[in-house]
């Protein structure tokens, strides 16, 4: 984890908008952000391979609770999500 934050203003990538906290904000409320490693977007669990072709995606609900549970400096792992 190398960036949390509360009610983030986001910038658009293109354009440079920034849009402040809020509903209209694309980040919700919380942001956490964490870097590649050296293998860039591409990952590996031991057994599958993973290639990230886009953002790791929350329900603000969801991202709340995970926000109070992690801290600068937490390791992070993504892994594909399957259907049970």
């Amino acid at each position: 984890m190398i960036e949390l934050a509360v009610d983030p203003t986001w910038e658009h990538p293109a354009t440079g908008r920034r849009i402040p906290p809020g509903p209209a904000n694309p980040l919700g409320s919380r942001w956490i952000g964490f870097h590649r490693d050296c293998n860039g977007r591409i990952g590996c669990n031991g057994t599958e391979h993973l290639v990230v072709k886009g953002c790791v995606r929350l329900l603000d609900e969801h991202v709340r609770e995970l926000f109070e549970l992690v801290q600068l400096g937490t390791p992070v792992t993504v892994l594909p999500w399957r259907r049970p």
